[in-house]
C-alpha cells in the first residue's frame, strides 16, 4: 500500500524551522506552528505540551514587552528593522534565507496542484519502509500506480521524465504510449517501479508530466510533478535506534539565569592537603571586566572586531606573548560558559547516600557530555523555590552519575521527593595554571620566537649548539632503528643538540614510528648522556604510553615517576603503572620535593605539569623536556612544562601539525589562532620552512609502518607531499586481500553510499543516522565471519558522539573500539569503519557549513582515514560529503579505483575543480522555481483570455501530430 507522504510532518521544519529543500521536499509543511516560538510540530499533542511549558511562557513574556520601535517595522521574515535600513535588511542572510524558502514552496505548490481539469493521485509516490530482509534478491522490484484524471477536458499525455540522472536512477515509469490520449471524463494509469537492489538507505525522485490541451497552433501544454519517494531499512534497528522524543532546540536567550557566587552557599571544596605539598599557590581567578564588555551582547564579526579594538595586541611577540595569550583564554573561558548551559539539568532528583553525598544522574556523562572530573563544582537549587542556590563540589565521578557533597546547611532542606534544577560551571584550575604560567618569567626568547639570522648574506643559525656538541654516535639500544634513516638522524639530532638553543621537532606523520623514535632518544641520553628528563603530553593516554615503553625499556620505580593529577581515579590506570605512582589515602599525590628530585624521568601531561613548578622545582631541574602529540596542546597548555627550562635545558617537540590540533570552542579566540598548537606554529615560520633547517631543527619521519599502499596513497597526497614511504610488512596490510566484500579485489578501500536520514532528539545537539548504524552493522558481522580478524582488529569511527552512543549498543561485541575521532588519533587497527552522518539535502550555499558540521575538518579527515593497516569502509551520503573539496577528491579517488557499493554516484560533474555543488543544486532549485513561475503566469494570461471570450481550452481538443 503507497503511503501519502504529504501526510508526514516535514522534519527540517519540525528540528530547525527551517526547509530549504523546496521543490524535492516531500513532506507536510502544514503542521501545528507555534507564531511566538516561531517553531512547528508534528501534532497538536506536542503543541499543546509546548505551549504548557516553560520555554513558550518565558517567549510569550518576552514578546508582551517587545514592542516595534518607533521609525521600525517587522519584516515578514520577523526581523524588527530600522526604516534607514530597510533596503539593507533585504540583502541579509536571514532575509534571503526566508525568502527563498517561501519562493520554493510557493513554486512547488503550483507545480503539484491540478490544472486545466486535470489531476493526478495520489499527492506524492511513497513505497514506505522496505523491509531490507525482505529482498531476497538484487533483482527485486516493487510497483505501484498513480492515475492521471480529466473532468471535462480533453487532453494528450505528451511526456514523462524523472529528475535524475539515469544512471542514478532507482524508479522506473512506464513510457508513454503513443495513444495515450485522455478523452473528456477518463484516467490513464501509469505504472511506477522501484528497483532497491538490496541497499539500504532513502531513495527519491522528482517526476514530471507533461500534458497538452486545444488544437493545432492554438494547443497549450502544461505540466503536473510529483515526488518519488521509498526508504529501505531495518525496522529492529529504527525501533532501537531511532529518535524517542523530538528535537527541541533550546536558543541561548531561553537559558535560565545564571546563579551568582553571592547567592550561592559554597560547598566544602576539596584540599589537596598533604598530596600535594605546595609551595607556589595559585591566584585568584576571574574574567576581567573589560573581556565581557567586548563579548557581550554582539554578533560573532563584532565580538572578533571588538576583540582586535581593544584586547588583543597588534602581534604576538615575546615582548606582548603574556598579555596576548591571556586575553586569549579568558575569551575562550567566556565561550565556555556559554556552552556548558546546555548541559543544565531541570526538575531532577538528589539520592542521599550516608547522610553526606548526594548523588546526581548526569545525560551523556559516560561520553564526555559534559566533562565532570573530581573536585569540580555544581550548582543546584529546588525548582522554582527561588531560594538560594548550594554548590556542590565533586567527589565521586561514575559511569552516569557524579556524587556530590555540599555545606551542612543543605542536610536540612534536602527533600528526597523535591525536584531541583542543575547548573554546571566551568573548571577553572586549567586555566588558572596557564594563567599563572603566562604571568610567570618566560622562558628564554629562543624557544618561543626562533629566527634565523643572515650571516655573510645567508640565513645561519642563530645560537650554535651549547650542550652535547658534536657528531658522537653510540650504540643503538634499539637496532631495528637503524634500518631507518631519518628516525636515526633525529635521535643523533637530539643527542647532539643540532638545533642549538631552538625547540627540536619530530615531525612525525601516521606509522612512521614517532614514539619508538622519543623512546630511544630517551634511553641513550638516559645511558650515555646522565640526562635528566621530563615527558609531557595533552593526555594521560599518550602520557601512560610513554611510561609504559620506558619501563619495558628498563627503568625501574627509583628512576621513573608517573605524576597523576589528584582526581585521576588509580583504579583506571594500567595496573604495571601503579608501583611508578604515589598513592596517599586512595589518591595519586606527590612524593617530598627531596625524593621528587631523586627521579632521573617524570612522565605527566602538560596541565599536571605545573605542579611540579608549584611544589619547588626550579628552573634547570631537567636537561631534557620533550612534549609527545604536541600538535594536541594549546600554546599557553605546551607552556607549563616548558616554564622549567633554562638556558641549557633542550626542550623537544613531536606531533604531526598536520593531525588534530588542541579542542577549542570560541570562534573569537580562533580568529587570533587560539587553536593554533606551538608545534604548527613554529612548522610555519621560515627557521623551520627553511631548507638548511630540516636535519638540524626538525626531522621528518618517512617510512609508514602501518597502511596498505592504497590506504596511503591519497593522505600522502593532500597532507605530506607524497613523502611517505610503505614498510609495513604485508601480512599486516595484506591480511584483508581476499575479503569477498571488496567491490574489486586489490582496492581495499570501500565507500558504500547511503541516503540515510540525519536525526537528533531532546535537546542534545548532536547528530544520528540509523541508516547508517544497519550498514556499519552489517560490515561488522561480515569481517567477523571471515575469521580473518578478531574484535580487537576492528575499529568503528563516527564524528558525533549520539552516533558513537548508537554504534556502541547496535555492534555490542567485546573488544571492537567505537569512537571519535580524537579518541581514534594515535590509535590503528587492522581495518576501520567510518559512519560520516551527515544527509540532510539542505543544499543552499548558505547552509553548506552546517550540512558538513565536523566532516569538513581537514585536521579530523586525516586522522580518521589514517588508522586503517588492511582496509577502509567508509559509510555515508555522497553528495553531502561532496560539498568539501577534500572530500569531494577522496571520493572520485575511490570511485576511479573500483571501491564503490550502494547508491549510485556519478563523479562526473565532481571532477571540474571550480565545480560548486552547493551553487548547483540551488540553481536546480532556482530553475525549477523560475519555470513554475513561468508557467503560473501563462496560464494566468490564459485564464484572462477566457474571460474575455476567446479560446475555451477546457472544450476542445487537441491531437498530437503523427
Amino acid at each position: 500500500m503507497v503511503r501519502d507522504l504529504r501526510r508526514t510532518p516535514c522534519r527540517d521544519l519540525v528540528g530547525s524551522s527551517f526547509c530549504a529543500q523546496g521543490l524535492s521536499c516531500p513532506y507536510n509543511h502544514s503542521i501545528p506552528h507555534c507564531e511566538a516560538c516561531e517553531r512547528y510540530f508534528e501534532s497538536n499533542q506536542n503543541l499543546e505540551a509546548h505551549t504548557a511549558g516553560q520555554v513558550h511562557r518565558k517567549q510569550l513574556a518576552r514578546a508582551t514587552v517587545r514592542r516595534v520601535p518607533v521609525n521600525s517595522t517587522q519584516c515578514e521574515c520577523g526581523t524588527i528593522v530600522q526604516a534607514i535600513d530597510q533596503v539593507r535588511h533585504l540583502t541579509t542572510l536571514r532575509h534571503r534565507r526566508f525568502a527563498q524558502s517561501k519562493r520554493y514552496k510557493a513554486a512547488q505548490a503550483y507545480g503539484e496542484a491540478p490544472k486545466w481539469g486535470v489531476s493526478i493521485t495520489p499527492s506524492a509516490i511513497d513505497f514506505g519502509h522496505v523491509e531490507l530482509s525482505m529482498l531476497t534478491s538484487p533483482g527485486t522490484v516493487l510497483e505501484t500506480s498513480m492515475t492521471i484524471k480529466t473532468e471535462a477536458t480533453l487532453c494528450y499525455l505528451v511526456g514523462v521524465a524523472l529528475h535524475s540522472a539515469a544512471s542514478k536512477r532507482s524508479f522506473v515509469v512506464d513510457p508513454i504510449a503513443n495513444d495515450s490520449y485522455l478523452s473528456p471524463n477518463s484516467s490513464h494509469t501509469l505504472k511506477i517501479q522501484f528497483h532497491p537492489r538490496q541497499t539500504l538507505g532513502s531513495f527519491s525522485d522528482f517526476l514530471t508530466l507533461t500534458l497538452a490541451i486545444g488544437t493545432g497552433d492554438d494547443h497549450r501544454t502544461f505540466s503536473i510533478q510529483r515526488t518519488i519517494s521509498a526508504k529501505v531499512g531495518v525496522q529492529a534497528d529504527i525501533d532501537a535506534l531511532g529518535p524517542k522524543t523530538p528535537y527541541v532546540h533550546v536558543p541561548k536567550s531561553a537559558a535560565r539565569p545564571r546563579a551568582r557566587d553571592r547567592n550561592t552557599i559554597r560547598g566544602p571544596q576539596m584540599k589537596d592537603g598533604p598530596r600535594i605539598p605546595w609551595v607556589k599557590k595559585l591566584p585568584p581567578y576571574k574574567v576581567p571586566a573589560i573581556v565581557r564588555a567586548a563579548l557581550h551582547g554582539y554578533d560573532i564579526k563584532q565580538q572578533i572586531r571588538r576583540a582586535d579594538e581593544h584586547l588583543i595586541p597588534i602581534k604576538l611577540s615575546y615582548e606582548e606573548y603574556g598579555d596576548w595569550w591571556s586575553k586569549l583564554l579568558y575569551i575562550e573561558q567566556v565561550q565556555e560558559e556559554i556552552d556548558v548551559r546546555r548541559y543544565d539539568l531541570e526538575a531532577v532528583k538528589l539520592d542521599r547516600h550516608n547522610h553526606i553525598l548526594y548523588y546526581l544522574a548526569v545525560p551523556g556523562l559516560a561520553e564526555g557530555r559534559p566533562s565532570v572530573m573530581k573536585g569540580d563544582s555544581i550548582k543546584v537549587q529546588k525548582s522554582g523555590s527561588g531560594e538560594r542556590w548550594f554548590e556542590g563540589i565533586v567527589y565521586v565521578v561514575r559511569e552516569r552519575e557524579v556524587g556530590l557533597r555540599f555545606a551542612p546547611r543543605f542536610g536540612s532542606t534536602y527533600s528526597a521527593h523535591a525536584e531541583y534544577d542543575v547548573q554546571f560551571t566551568v573548571p577553572r584550575i586549567p586555566a588558572r595554571r596557564m594563567q599563572q604560567a603566562l604571568a610567570s618569567a618566560l622562558p628564554r626568547e629562543e624557544l618561543l620566537f626562533p629566527t634565523l639570522q643572515p650571516v655573510d648574506g645567508a640565513p645561519s643559525m642563530a645560537n650554535a649548539p651549547s650542550m652535547f656538541n658534536g657528531t658522537e654516535s653510540h650504540a643503538f639500544l634499539n637496532t631495528a632503528i637503524l634500518r631507518n634513516s631519518q628516525q636515526t638522524l633525529a635521535v643523533r639530532c637530539i643527542l647532539n643538540r643540532t638545533h642549538g638553543q631552538y625547540p627540536f621537532i619530530l615531525f612525525g606523520p601516521p606509522g612512521t614510528g614517532k614514539t619508538v623514535t622519543i623512546i630511544e632518544a630517551c634511553r641513550q641520553l638516559l645511558e650515555f648522556r646522565g640526562a635528566t628528563l621530563l615527558l609531557a603530553a595533552p593526555s594521560n593516554s599518550a602520557c601512560d604510553l610513554l611510561a609504559l615503553k620506558l619501563i619495558e625499556g628498563g627503568l625501574n620505580k627509583h628512576e621513573l615517576f608517573r605524576l597523576m593529577a589528584t582526581s585521576r581515579d588509580p583504579k583506571t590506570i594500567p595496573h604495571r603503572l601503579l608501583p611508578f605512582c604515589h598513592v596517599e589515602e586512595d589518591s595519586f599525590a606527590v612524593p617530598p620535593l627531596q625524593k621528587l628530585r631523586q627521579f632521573r624521568v617524570v612522565v605527566t601531561t602538560c596541565i599536571s605539569g605545573s605542579i611540579l613548578e608549584g611544589v619547588g622545582l626550579g628552573r634547570g631541574t631537567f636537561s631534557h623536556i620533550f612534549i609527545d602529540e604536541a600538535g594536541q596542546a594549546l600554546e599557553p597548555e605546551a607552556l607549563l612544562p616548558i616554564i622549567l627550562a633554562d638556558a641549557n635545558t633542550s626542550v623537544i617537540l613531536a606531533g604531526d601539525p598536520k593531525q588534530l590540533g588542541p579542542i577549542t570552542r570560541s570562534p573569537v579566540a580562533s580568529a587570533f589562532n587560539y587553536h593554533t598548537s606551538l608545534l604548527e606554529r613554529l612548522m610555519s615560520i621560515p627557521s623551520y620552512t627553511s631548507t638548511e633547517s630540516r636535519g638540524t631543527l626538525y626531522v621528518k619521519l618517512l617510512d609508514n609502518y602501518r597502511s596498505h599502499a592504497q590506504i596511503l596513497t591519497y593522505p600522502n597526497a593532500e597532507f605530506y607531499q607524497n613523502e611517505l614511504i610503505v614498510k609495513a610488512p604485508l601480512t599486516t596490510t595484506h591480511r584483508l586481500e581476499n575479503w569477498a566484500g571488496w567491490p574489486t579485489k586489490g582496492f581495499p578501500i570501500l565507500f558504500h553510499a547511503v541516503q540515510g536520514r540525519d536525526d537528533r532528539e531532546g535537546t542534545s545537539p548532536s547528530f544520528f543516522n540509523v541508516t547508517e548504524v544497519s550498514q556499519v552493522k552489517r560490515y561488522v558481522e561480515s569481517l567477523r565471519e571471515s575469521r580473518r580478524l578478531t574484535n580487537n582488529d576492528i575499529g568503528v569511527i563516527s564524528p558525533y558522539a549520539a552516533q558513537v552512543r548508537s554504534l556502541r549498543r547496535s555492534i555490542n561485541a567485546e573488544g571492537i573500539m567505537v569512537g571519535s575521532t580524537e579518541q581514534f588519533q594515535g590509535q590503528e587497527r587492522s581495518v576501520i569503519i567510518i559512519s560520516t552522518v551527515r544527509s540532510n539535502k539542505e543544499y543552499l550555499e548558505v547552509d553548506k557549513r552546517f550540512s558538513l558540521g565536523f566532516l569538513s575538518n581537514p585536521k579530523r579527515f586525516n586522522v580518521a582515514i589514517t588508522r586503517a593497516q588492511a582496509g577502509l569502509i567508509i559509510v555515508g551520503d555522497p553528495e553531502i560529503l561532496a560539498l568539501d573539496p577534500l572530500w569531494r577528491r577522496f571520493l572520485i579517488f575511490i570511485h576511479d579505483n573500483g571501491g564503490w557499493a550502494g547508491q549510485k554516484w556519478d563523479p562526473t560533474p565532481f571532477a571540474d575543480p571550480k565545480y560548486d555543488p552547493a551553487k548547483a543544486a540551488r540553481r536546480e532549485m532556482d530553475r525549477l522555481a523560475a519555470e513554475m513561475e513561468r508557467l503560473q503566469m501563462e496560464d494566468g494570461a490564459l485564464e484572462e483570455l477566457e474571460d474575455g471570450g476567446g479560446m475555451r481550452a477546457a472544450e476542445v481538443g487537441w491531437h498530437r501530430e503523427e
